[in-house]
């Protein structure tokens, strides 16, 4: 049976990640919310020619943001974000907001060059009338660096340079203030291939060391020559391509690629964290449209270099990416969520792993929500996903509509030891497994997790981590919950 091949492209959509952060002793405080943007800083600019371009841009938009702390001024919050999206893909430049008082005001800065809106000539290295995918990362020194793809407008008729993009990176000495000009890490002009979904990871370990990883995309060249010809082409590929900078960002190696997951088959999503080890892990989504040991469709995986990118392993399997996707209930149309893009998030201390991505395995098939895994031994394995989105309802509201089986408490007693409750009554793991030993029907019980709000998060997904492994597959956490005596 011939199936059609599925190719995906983010640089025309704006994907929203959400970060993981490692679990700490104390959750941070909530405060009010600040608006961040403003105004848009491109509504005089008439360099790109909009009027010209295919295409409806909407005008003090924005999207896709992305944010990072710098570790040597935990007061210095930077976001970056796109400005003046397109209906068809990118913007009109990159934008980022600046903080140095922990968030509670803000200035915007313009990525400079980047586009021919915020200050790229003709001719020159930012002479492109949009840009996607925002990324930026600090390093261990207070660098920040960041990382664009920069393209234009493909419509007829088609030009050569309508094909012509490139990754620009640049970096700020001073918390984003300021920036430098922008140097390509890859530029292509051949309308064959797309760079695609780039991250930038500076290493936590080594100031000088800054990597650059995304998805390239290859047509075959006798296609049309043109990217939008490609995108239903029967034949692609997909690889992994990275560069590294070994000065701080000033300059950049040759690109090259990583991993090939063979024809019409691609990788999506690609991101860098460091382990404490130095060891770097690259997760991210890929697509098989061959049914090869039952892998069709996606699944999120990751490649590890023990050497700073210079060597890389085989491809490791973390699971299965189940999305269906999400829709508007009224009209039935998609929406754009991110949907086939894991995130991933590493322990400084310990080292752990901690990986999520969009699943509807736990509603079998109905309807998507947030999987988690963690690793700890370096990625090499990894638990079986748990659902650990937030409902929006508390334990009384959901107790009137559907007495649920079983309710996980954690809670801290006043001599500072964790307590788990299992139905308000005080109970341990061997109980547990007693109970769920005698009645096996329980396992097919949908179960509540929720703790006490000083409760590291960390200690709440180790719970469900255990009772995952003891066969309670529908998990879900609670956002308030009475506590027991």
């Amino acid at each position: 049976m011939r199936h059609r091949a599925v190719l995906v492209v983010t640089a025309s959509l704006a994907i929203g990640l959400a970060t993981v952060a490692p679990a700490t002793a104390h959750s941070p405080a909530e405060g009010p919310l600040v608006q961040v943007s403003g105004t848009s800083a491109f509504l005089g600019c008439t360099a790109d020619g909009v009027a010209d371009q295919s295409g409806t841009v909407f005008l003090n938009s924005e999207v896709e943001p992305w944010i990072d702390v710098n570790p040597t001024d935990p007061d210095n919050i930077v976001g970056i974000w796109q400005q003046d999206r397109w209906s068809n893909g990118g913007a009109r430049g990159l934008v980022s907001g600046v903080s140095f008082d922990g968030g509670t005001s803000w200035q915007e800065v313009v990525i400079p060059g980047i586009t021919l809106c915020s200050g790229g000539t003709a001719g020159g290295t930012g002479d492109y009338q949009r840009a996607t995918d925002p990324w930026l990362s600090f390093g261990p020194d207070g660098t920040l660096h960041q990382l664009a793809l920069s393209f234009n407008d493909i419509a007829p008729p088609f030009e050569p340079k309508d094909f012509d993009h490139a990754l620009l990176a640049s970096r700020s000495a001073d918390g984003g203030l300021t920036w430098s000009d922008p140097v390509p890490v890859i530029r292509d002009l051949d309308a064959n291939v797309f760079n695609d979904k780039q991250t930038i990871t500076a290493d936590p370990t080594d100031a000088d060391l800054v990597y650059a990883v995304w998805d390239r995309l290859v047509f075959p060249s006798s296609e049309n020559a043109s990217v939008r010809s490609g995108f239903v082409t029967s034949a692609f590929r997909g690889p992994v391509w990275f560069a590294r900078s070994t000065d701080g960002g000033v300059t950049w190696e040759p690109a090259r690629s990583l991993y090939d997951p063979g024809q019409n088959d691609q990788t999506i999503g690609n991101q860098i964290v460091v382990l404490p080890d130095g060891t770097l892990v690259d997760l991210f989504a890929e697509f098989h449209n061959e049914n090869a040991q039952k892998l069709r469709g996606w699944s999120v995986r990751l490649i590890r270099s023990s050497d700073k990118g210079l060597t890389w392993s085989d491809s490791i399997l973390v699971d299965r990416l189940q999305t269906i996707g999400v829709t508007d209930p009224q009209t039935g149309d998609p929406v754009r969520t991110g949907d086939i893009i894991p995130d991933v998030a590493v322990d400084p201390a310990s080292g752990a792993l901690y990986a999520v991505w969009q699943d509807s395995r736990f509603s079998d098939g109905q309807f998507d929500s947030i999987a988690f895994s963690q690793s700890r031994d370096g990625g090499l394995t990894w638990s079986a996903p748990i659902k650990v989105n937030l409902p929006e309802t508390s334990f009384s509201e959901l107790a009137q509509a559907e007495r649920l089986s079983l309710d996980f408490f954690l809670k801290r007693s006043p001599a500072g030891t964790l307590d788990l409750y299992l139905n308000e009554q005080k109970t341990d793991e061997a109980k547990i497994r007693n109970v769920l030993g005698g009645m096996q029907s329980l396992k097919d019980q949908p179960a509540t997790m929720s703790a006490d709000k000083d409760i590291p998060y960390g200690e709440v997904v180790r719970i469900m981590d255990m009772l995952n492994g003891m066969g309670l597959h529908k998990i879900s956490l609670m956002t308030r919950h009475v506590s027991p005596n």
